[in-house]
């Protein structure tokens, strides 16, 4: 590579604005990707985790079917044309992608991951094929070093900040596809700044099966063993940074218990603990117990269920519901004085704990959406009851 600075490369007609138009593009490509997948991890809570699976096949399908396509295009028309068209076909992608957040259409979600990855297989070919021609030859190395840079920078912030954005905003999803139009019109904006190049002139025949032109090139590389080597080389590399993608958010999940949804139950749980502090109801109402805590060991409670014992335990309820607020009584009657269990022989007064247990026992409204205002709310009324309010 020939003498010279990196901030000369970027200075050079047009590079800049070419510059964040890939940039741009990339984190697009990645926030719509992180996004719906993380709404598709929601899902697998209740049954449906190849989603994500699915959402990295969806993205990736279009360059296995139209890369062929997207070459032909970038060899016989001008790729500033392309790479401008795609920007504006971007814009489109984003406005039907808040249409989708809107709605809650999971379906149309997994569609739009398709056509953004239809954009990327388009974006591709004229991206790295009008380099040669924007750049003099001492320059196309950093070129291409400050076009690799630009596309991992996007993909790190894309997906991080597509996560960051979607735990503040999960329950907004619109929010995030306004955020994704303004970065596609922005990129679009970017791309008219990319120096006008003609097209390249070659007459090719247009072929109509997609894999043709890969074939083709396929064949061509087998003749070329450092270029064959080099190509499967970068195929393995993004191959597996894709699997680990994929596989970092099950782990995130699944084995470092980076769960929302239990995240949010142990903070609702934890403020009804300060409200019932608050209001001074500790030596009326027992609390549920965090044995596992006590013990010390990994494991931990789930607050599936915010289970108190009450006195009056069916007097309270009947207030708690006429104030609008819903209740559960889960074991009515002890397990030892079920008709499953008649045959042990148990009788009344054999176990106390568990029947006073189950006169008592209350189960109050607790879920990760749940407003703190609604559970003071909830107390309040409580302590209202014994005459604490």
């Amino acid at each position: 590579m020939a003498d010279g600075k990196y901030s000369e490369t970027l200075k050079l007609p047009g590079f800049l604005a070419f510059f964040w138009t890939q940039f741009l593009g990339a984190f697009n490509d990645n926030f719509l990707k992180i996004v719906v997948s993380f709404i598709a991890l929601d899902l697998a809570t209740r049954g449906s985790s190849s989603y994500v699976e699915l959402i990295a096949f969806l993205f990736i399908l279009p360059s296995a079917l139209f890369s062929g396509y997207a070459g032909h295009l970038a060899d016989v028309y001008s790729k500033r044309n392309i790479l401008v068209a795609v920007k504006f076909f971007e814009i489109i992608i984003m406005i039907l992608a808040l249409a989708a957040f809107f709605t809650g259409h999971f379906d149309s979600m997994l569609a739009l991951v398709f056509l953004m990855g239809l954009h990327a297989a388009f974006f591709s070919p004229a991206k790295y094929g009008i380099l040669p021609e924007m750049l003099p030859d001492k320059d196309l190395s950093r070129g291409n070093g400050l076009l690799e840079m630009s596309t991992f920078m996007a993909i790190i912030l894309g997906t991080s900040l597509g996560g960051a954005l979607f735990a503040s905003w999960k329950h907004n999803l619109p929010l995030i596809g306004v955020v994704m139009i303004a970065i596609a019109i922005l990129g679009a904006i970017s791309s008219l700044g990319i120096p006008r190049v003609p097209a390249s002139g070659a007459a090719k025949l247009f072929r109509i099966n997609p894999f043709g032109e890969i074939l083709g090139g396929l064949g061509r590389l087998r003749n070329d063993r450092t270029l064959w080597l080099t190509v499967f080389g970068i195929s393995y590399f993004w191959f597996l940074g894709a699997l680990v993608q994929i596989n970092i958010l099950f782990f995130g999940k699944e084995l470092l218990h980076l769960d929302e949804w239990s995240a949010g139950r142990w903070a609702r749980a934890a403020f009804y603990r300060e409200e019932f502090s608050r209001l001074g109801l500790g030596e009326t109402i027992r609390l549920p117990v965090e044995v596992y805590a006590r013990s010390g060991l990994a494991n931990h409670h789930i607050y599936n269920q915010f289970v108190i014992c009450a006195p009056r335990r069916d007097e309270l309820r009947a207030h708690l519901t006429r104030a609008g607020i819903g209740t559960e009584i889960y074991y009515p009657l002890p397990l030892h004085l079920q008709e499953c269990f008649r045959d042990l022989g148990y009788q009344e007064g054999e176990f106390p704990e568990s029947e006073r247990a189950s006169k008592e026992s209350l189960a109050l409204p607790i879920f990760p959406e749940l407003l703190e205002e609604q559970q003071s709310y909830v107390v309040e009324q409580i302590a209202a009851f014994y005459g604490r309010g």
